[in-house]
């Protein structure tokens, strides 16, 4: 009897091993501790919401980045990641970063990195300017997570992209102790894609390149 039960046990391990194989898996991309810690929960509610196809990796890759980091420097360390990643830890990537303060729009800086990825695989997302603008398109979230030390007014994030120094500012007003490596991952694991989605087009933007990625599956 024990045995029989073993076998069933070891049958259905197979079998869920098997499915996960037959899921594209999606490595995420990031810059920091706090991406790296966070966004892998915040990216499987995304693929749950909108019924995408991956399975997300909850190991991430970094890359480095910052104010004064060319568009070359980010590519070249891109596609070597691609390079060796593409087709044996996952099928697809989606690079996440900060527009940090470049004199550009996100979308702008997007592209000046899409357009030299050297491979279909990937989706690459710019948060205008930094992960806080996104964590900040759900404000309600952020307030049953962590309670603030002063209460904030929902009209001043109706478009958190456009929230200069959110980290700095904007963040430590309502939450004094704010810490982006243990405050930052919490929110971003409890926050909400959806929410975000209605109020930031950066996020916007990477949400729907990942759906159309996504379509591409067959």
């Amino acid at each position: 009897m024990a045995r029989r039960k073993k076998d069933r046990n070891e049958f259905k391990a197979k079998k869920k091993g098997s499915e996960n194989l037959a899921t594209p898996r999606l490595l995420l991309v990031t810059e920091g501790e706090m991406e790296g810690q966070g966004l892998p929960d915040f990216i499987k509610k995304l693929v749950v919401q909108d019924a995408l196809k991956f399975q997300v990796l909850s190991k991430t890759k970094r890359i480095h980045n910052g104010d004064t980091v060319p568009v070359t420097k980010i590519v070249k360390d891109l596609n070597k990641i691609c390079d060796v990643t593409l087709g044996r830890d996952a099928e697809y990537i989606a690079c996440v970063i900060d527009l940090e303060g470049r004199n550009c729009t996100s979308q702008e800086f997007e592209n000046d990195v899409k357009t030299n990825v050297t491979n279909d695989k990937t989706v690459v997302g710019i948060a205008s300017r930094s992960m806080e603008n996104w964590i900040l398109g759900d404000i309600t979230n952020m307030e049953r997570t962590i309670r603030p030390c002063t209460a904030p007014n929902h009209n001043n994030f109706r478009v958190p992209d456009n929230i200069p120094h959110p980290a700095e500012r904007t963040v430590k007003r309502y939450w004094t102790k704010y810490r982006k490596t243990d405050d930052g991952v919490k929110f971003l694991k409890n926050v909400c894609p959806q929410n975000i989605r209605q109020k930031s087009e950066s996020f916007l933007i990477f949400s729907n390149a990942l759906f159309a990625m996504n379509q591409n599956i067959v």
